[in-house]
Formats: C-alpha cells, structure tokens, sequence
C-alpha cells in the first residue's frame, strides 16, 4: 500500500484545480453565464470600453473616433476569463449557498407553523 502524503496531495488537488480553471476559462461567456449575468458583463465591458475611448481621445488625436473604440475593445487587459468574472461575481452577488441556507431556513419554517 502507497503512503498518501499530505503535501503531495494538497499539491496535486492544487494541479488539478487550475486545470480545470483553465478548461473553464475556453468556455465563452455567453454559453457559461446566464442572461442577467450576460448584461451586467456588457454593462460593465461597454463602460470600461467607453472610458478606454475618451482615455484615447485625449491621447491621440490623430485617430477618428470608430478607431479609438477598436483599440480600446481590442485592449487585452480588458479581455476577462470566465474565472476572473467569477471572482468579480463572487464579490458583488450574494453567495448561492447562503441564499439557499435561507430558503431552507424559511421553509422549515413554514412547515413548522403550518
């Protein structure tokens, strides 16, 4: 029988957690997020790319304004991978767990007084 260290396992579930971020971030946003989380993520991507225009703007006059908005969308630091708006979501949205805690909680109790 193989002895498990602890190390190597911790190091191994490590591995195979980044593998799978990374399998998740090939999945386009579109297919992973529903519709709601889809027009927040193009909410917020067209004021990031508005900013990125008028920062342009300012910048480089000798570009026309429909340029501008190509570069500023074409910017790769503001490409996000599905994990990096995960983490983001994470943040803002209030966790799933919780609220379904919640709901347990309240239907537990429902059933109590009823």
């Amino acid at each position: 029988m193989a002895h498990i260290n602890g190390e190597n396992l911790v190091q191994d579930i490590a591995k195979e957690d980044q593998y799978l971020l990374q399998l998740i971030d090939t999945i386009p946003a579109n297919i992973y997020f529903d519709h709601d989380v889809q027009e927040m993520i193009k909410t917020e991507k067209h004021l990031t790319m508005d900013r990125k225009a008028e920062a342009l703007k300012r910048n480089s006059s000798g570009l026309s304004a429909q340029n501008k908005h190509k570069r500023a969308r074409l910017d790769p630091l503001c490409q996000k991978s599905i994990s990096q708006i995960h983490q983001e979501l994470r943040l803002m949205l209030p966790s799933a767990s919780l609220t379904r805690a919640a709901n347990i909680e309240e239907l537990r109790n429902v059933f109590r007084k009823g």
